[in-house]
């Protein structure tokens, strides 16, 4: 974010101040400038999804996602989240790593009443649509078939 807010911001007009009237009684929003879909994970906002470092930089880059759409809305640059729960792709199948049993017990337990995993073509048709909503600011959309909730 750091190498594309600026860039961002070079495109933004400048803005005049506002001035409510009866015709116009709050603020036009800004025009947008630039777009960011952060992808977090069901880490970010469940503690038994994964290890103590990928939990904690999930719930680190929500925090700043958080932060950028806040400290940014003023501004035309729009920034929205998406976690997903469960994704069907060939990581876990070409990863070099043994978990430990310790590790992964409890995440087995915890997932045994959850809904499966997500498609990736879903996973992607929602980041698309994160990607092109101009009104949509802020938001944390689960992709995660009901994880969050379970």
């Amino acid at each position: 974010m750091r190498a594309v807010i600026p860039h961002f911001l070079s495109k933004a007009p400048p803005q005049e101040p506002f001035t409510p009237s009866a015709q116009h009684p709050f603020p036009r929003a800004p025009p947008v400038v630039g777009r960011i879909v952060n992808i977090c994970s069901i880490a970010a906002i469940k503690g038994c999804a994964a290890g103590a470092a990928y939990t904690a930089s999930k719930h680190a880059l929500l925090g700043l996602s958080r932060n950028t759409s806040f400290m940014y809305t003023n501004t035309g640059i729009v920034t929205n989240i998406m976690i997903p729960g469960g994704v069907a792709t060939k990581m876990l199948q070409n990863s070099k790593v043994d978990p430990d049993e310790l590790g992964t017990e409890p995440v087995r337990k915890g997932s045994q009443n959850m809904p499966g995993i997500c498609d990736p073509n879903e996973v992607a048709r929602t980041i698309l649509f994160l990607a092109g909503v101009t009104d949509l600011n802020g938001a944390e959309v689960c992709v995660d078939r009901g994880w969050s909730i379970a």
